[in-house]
């Protein structure tokens, strides 16, 4: 017998990150790396973008859903920022449930009349946050892989990624230039500036000491140190480079 599916569609929600999307694939498929290695750095970077989507979707003008970002560089733990991590995390998820169960309101008339309100929040809740919660451990922007805690952070695969799709190959930025980008693009949130941004919108916890955040900084500074990405000039200046040659395209 045929097989019958409905047609589906992206959500117009989603349209919140078109103004980013094609000049970041530009950037990335640009850079010349090895092919294998660049066709899985390219996946993870997929479900970071339909991560951030998902979470843009349940946004709100006073809930931006940003992600604090516990950098968790080795030789540079910092309990405030994991703290402050977990209590954004949880934030978010409060945030896509309030949105859940919005939606449940507005489309009750076409959802199945089998399930009761609780089951259908379960199932929306497997389809979309817990569904991610597993997708962002398995790329390692979510720690721990079990137990509690979580919070968002960037591997070093993600953190690839991220540079390749930001700054076009063979070309640098400051340090404060890239985490404001990281800001601007995938609303991450890694330095003082930037949570002060939220903290005004109320999206996170009030703090007035932002030394975690500086601290937070100088571990992400490290962690791109560790993976290449990172150099020092002479006048103390930190410089983010795409280091890659341009892809040669053949026409």
């Amino acid at each position: 017998p045929p097989v019958i599916k409905e047609l589906g569609a992206i959500p117009l929600s989603f349209s919140q990150r078109n103004l980013y999307t094609l000049e970041e694939l530009r950037n990335f498929l640009s850079s010349k790396a090895h092919p294998f290695e660049k066709m899985e750095t390219l996946a993870n970077g997929i479900i970071l973008q339909l991560m951030r989507m998902m979470y843009l979707a349940a946004s709100t003008p006073t809930e931006s859903n940003c992600w604090v970002i516990d950098v968790n560089c080795s030789g540079f733990e910092n309990i405030e920022a994991k703290k402050n991590a977990i209590a954004s995390f949880k934030h978010n998820e409060e945030v896509i449930s309030t949105y859940l169960y919005q939606g449940l309101n507005e489309h009750r008339e076409i959802l199945s009349k089998d399930k009761d309100d609780q089951t259908l929040i379960k199932d929306a809740a497997n389809d979309s946050y817990r569904l991610f919660r597993k997708l962002g451990k398995m790329i390692g922007v979510i720690i721990p892989i079990t137990g509690k805690g979580m919070r968002f952070t960037l591997s070093e695969d993600i953190i690839k990624f991220l540079v390749l799709a930001i700054i076009p190959p063979k070309k640098m930025i400051t340090l404060d230039a890239f985490v404001d980008s990281l800001y601007t693009h995938f609303g991450m949130v890694i330095g003082p500036e930037q949570y002060n941004k939220e903290m005004l919108r109320g999206s996170v916890s009030e703090v007035g000491d932002f030394s975690f955040l500086e601290s937070n900084m100088e571990a992400f500074a490290q962690k791109l140190k560790d993976c290449g990405f990172l150099r020092d000039l002479s006048d103390a200046t930190s410089i983010v480079e795409n280091p890659y040659e341009w892809e040669e395209v053949n026409e």
